[in-house]
């Protein structure tokens, strides 16, 4: 899914979630230049002729393994946040795809509920559920709320309701943020955990 240039940038392949042609890339940058690249600091950016309408996408772990079917579509504004979001809980996270949309782009929302609906269709299943993990910003919100509005549908005509899967603000704004806030949560309760272990074995030697 992911590969690496001449350069050392990661290209994140935008590939047919069904045959797995590669219809486009997006590049990030793994070393930072602010003067070069501006406030963010690294190169982003689009492949030429990239394919309109896909993203980078994957599936849960079970999909791949031929043990579940993509049921639910989770939909992000960045490959890195739709990664960030699966690995806080990727035991629990069966049955879903989850779609970068380099942005907040109706047209990636629409396609991949039309490329997943037909492929679940040859299987005689359905989608169950469309969430919209994009950043718990002033544009995120916005995009939510426009995309509520939106009736999108399966392949039989029925109406899916599009539901907001946004992090909460008090973790970050996006879910690299929370995964970050979680990490370092996780880092400092292992340090004490080991710093009460190096003070018990300390003390049964004193003993």
């Amino acid at each position: 899914m992911i590969e690496q240039d001449k350069f050392g940038n990661a290209l994140f392949l935008w590939r047919d979630p069904e045959t797995r042609e590669i219809k486009g890339a997006t590049k990030q940058g793994t070393w930072i230049n602010h003067e070069k690249f501006g406030k963010r600091g690294t190169l982003k950016r689009i492949e030429p002729n990239s394919t309109y309408g896909y993203g980078f996408s994957f599936d849960s772990i079970d999909i791949t393994q031929g043990k579940g079917k993509p049921e639910n579509i989770r939909f992000f504004e960045s490959s890195i946040d739709a990664l960030s979001y699966y690995n806080l809980n990727p035991t629990k996270l069966t049955n879903t795809r989850f779609v970068s949309m380099d942005g907040l782009k109706k047209e990636v929302v629409a396609s991949y509920i039309n490329l997943t609906a037909k492929q679940l269709t040859k299987s005689g299943s359905r989608l169950k559920s469309i969430a919209l993990g994009v950043d718990n910003d002033d544009a995120g919100n916005k995009f939510v709320e426009k995309m509520q509005k939106y009736q999108a549908r399966d392949i039989d005509g029925n109406v899916l309701q599009i539901l907001s899967a946004q992090p909460n603000t008090k973790y970050g704004k996006d879910w690299n943020d929370v995964l970050k806030h979680v990490s370092q949560v996780q880092a400092s309760t292992l340090k004490t955990r080991l710093a009460k272990q190096h003070i018990q074995r300390r003390e049964l030697q004193l003993s």
